[in-house]
């Protein structure tokens, strides 16, 4: 059920990055480094206060579906968690927009409150969009959230960006784009949601007291959830504070291109987010922990291929987009490895999240800490590169700080190999593409040559499954 499920999330997310290659490659020559720098500043504040509004609801909806008494429908339960995130968000909106609009009018910052002012209200329209289609998830259903997410809303975007610089609305394009597509997914969400979820004979009536209660279980997840997308987007706003903006939409392309492995990881969730709420129901904390271990495994396997491509195609990527893109090409290195290290160990925050959410928090704020401090001090050192290297040491600490709590406070410990066999594997395939770096082609063929091969010995040998396995479903 995880790899359909994945399946047909990837191929989704191969559409989606299809478009998103088109669309930073148009924004960076259309628009150039500078507009779309500020574009891409300004929407990673709208994707920070798209967690935040949320209330951890697109994590804890599965729960809340799952626990709820008798004589509910599971479409009340998602009009309360339309409510309780739907009025967060709606704050959050105006607080950015009035942000936006205080900001000082000068020619870079007023791009950046543009851009902002524009995409604030896409924090109500998103936030709205992740609770209606986690909901059709719950019944197993992935076909609504890959073409909502994977197909409308990119492929809109692009033709409304197009559209934006041939009508020479050159400072409002990219964030139009952004604002018409999100509009659509949100149309598209509720109809999805209305197929799936049958109506039920009792009437919807709110209540505060469960909406307190809602709040209450979703705000550790929420500030557990800020503070991880805190670390992801600080490093763009400080190359941007630190850089200027130009030097910001050369690292905004860098970490959509890097973003491709976090991909990967959000394309098994349809499925994994439903199937781990299932299994620490029936099996606890140590069946659930087994099972997500295999689910690392297989999400690594998956996931290193991706950086050792990089290594050998990520500069020459990087130059299509335009003069001075290639000095990105260290940072995508940096930032790729990083979205692999949470992407594949952030897994089992999905035990915090369920059985100890506040205790998950510290651990996401040390991850937060590690990264400041290591931003203060390497991106004005080593630039771009500073900054993608901060993530990299906040997620690893991060990772190593999860297993420690893991086994001391579950009781969970991880397999033998789970993680260091295919890490080992994959520094043995970098090290081909290594020495053969003055080769390109040949580099690429012997570090990809080098993991299949050590992959396959390593299954033989061990006569492991790389199938994710131990899940329990108890499906509606």
């Amino acid at each position: 059920m995880i790899l359909r499920g994945g399946g047909a999330n990837a191929l989704g997310f191969l559409i989606r990055f299809g478009a998103r290659f088109g669309f930073l490659f148009a924004g960076a020559q259309l628009y150039g480094a500078s507009l779309l720098g500020a574009y891409a500043i300004a929407l990673a504040v709208v994707e920070l206060g798209v967690m935040a509004g949320g209330v951890g609801a697109r994590w804890l909806i599965f729960q809340w579906i799952d626990e709820r008494g008798r004589g509910r429908a599971p479409r009340h339960v998602v009009m309360d968690a339309v409510l309780l995130a739907g009025g967060a968000s709606t704050i959050l909106w105006i607080a950015v927009a009035a942000a936006a609009l205080l900001v000082p009018a000068s020619t870079l910052a007023a791009q950046t409150a543009t851009a902002l002012l524009w995409l604030a209200p896409t924090i109500l329209i998103q936030v709205l969009i992740e609770v209606l289609l986690a909901a059709t998830r719950w019944r197993r259903e992935i076909r609504y959230d890959v073409i909502g997410k994977s197909v409308i809303q990119p492929w809109v975007g692009i033709v409304v960006a197009l559209l934006a610089w041939v009508a020479g609305a050159r400072t409002i394009g990219l964030p139009l784009s952004y604002l018409v597509a999100s509009l659509v997914v949100l149309a598209y969400a509720v109809l999805a949601v209305r197929r799936v979820l049958p109506r039920s004979g009792v009437p919807y009536r709110p209540s505060r007291q469960r909406l307190r209660r809602m709040a209450s279980q979703g705000l550790p997840t929420m500030i557990s959830e800020v503070s991880d997308g805190l670390v992801a987007r600080i490093d763009l706003w400080l190359v941007g504070a630190l850089l200027g903006q130009a030097a910001a939409g050369i690292y905004g392309v860098v970490k959509q291109i890097a973003i491709v492995p976090r991909q990967v990881r959000q394309s098994i969730d349809g499925m994994l987010v439903p199937l781990v709420s299932n299994t620490l129901a029936h099996a606890g904390e140590i069946g659930a922990g087994r099972a997500i271990g295999s689910a690392i495994r297989l999400l690594l396997v998956i996931q290193l291929p991706l950086l050792i491509a990089l290594a050998v195609v990520g500069a020459p990527l990087l130059e299509l987009f335009g003069k001075g893109f290639g000095a990105g090409a260290g940072a995508l290195l940096l930032l790729t490895g990083a979205e692999i290290v949470q992407g594949s160990f952030g897994v089992a925050d999905l035990i915090f999240a369920y059985r100890r959410p506040r205790l998950g928090l510290r651990v996401t704020l040390l991850g937060v800490a590690v990264a400041g401090l290591l931003a203060s001090v390497l991106i004005p050192a080593f630039g771009m590169a500073g900054a993608a290297g901060a993530v990299l040491g906040g997620y690893a600490a991060r990772a190593l700080a999860r297993r420690i709590v893991l086994r001391r406070v579950f009781g969970i410990v991880a397999t033998p190999g789970v993680a260091a066999i295919p890490l080992a594997i994959g520094a043995a395939a970098m090290g081909a593409v290594l020495a053969l770096h003055r080769l390109p082609p040949a580099a690429l063929v012997a570090g990809l040559g080098t993991y299949a091969i050590s992959l396959l010995a390593w299954r033989r040998a061990s006569g492991i499954t790389f199938l994710p396995t131990g899940f329990v479903d108890e499906s509606p």
